[in-house]
C-alpha cells in the first residue's frame, strides 16, 4: 500500500524536473536568441558607418568612454544623430 503513493511522488517529482529543465533550457536558448539579434544589428549599423564615424563613434571594451552615456543634455563623444543618414538610423 505504501509503494504506490511513492511511486506516484516519484512519477510526480520525475515530471516537476523535467518541466523545470525544459524551462531553463528554452529560456538559454531565447537569450542566446537575443544575443544574436543585438551582435547582428550591432555590426549592421558599424558597417552603414563611414570610416570616420566608426572612429569617432566606437570604442575598445575598456575604455572609459564607453560608459560615459546617459540623458544628460552636455558635450560628449561619439557621432551626433543629426550627423546620421536615413540608412544609418
Amino acid at each position: 500500500m505504501f509503494i504506490q503513493p511513492a511511486r506516484r511522488l516519484a512519477n510526480l517529482l520525475v515530471l516537476i524536473v523535467t518541466a523545470l529543465f525544459l524551462q531553463v533550457s528554452n529560456a538559454q536558448q531565447s537569450h542566446i536568441e537575443l544575443t544574436r539579434e543585438m551582435v547582428d544589428a550591432t555590426n549592421s549599423f558599424l558597417a552603414g558607418l563611414t570610416e570616420m564615424q566608426r572612429n569617432s563613434g566606437s570604442y575598445e571594451f575598456d575604455d572609459e568612454e564607453r560608459l560615459n552615456w546617459h540623458f544628460i543634455p552636455r558635450d560628449r563623444n561619439g557621432i551626433p544623430l543629426k550627423n546620421l543618414n536615413g540608412n544609418q538610423l
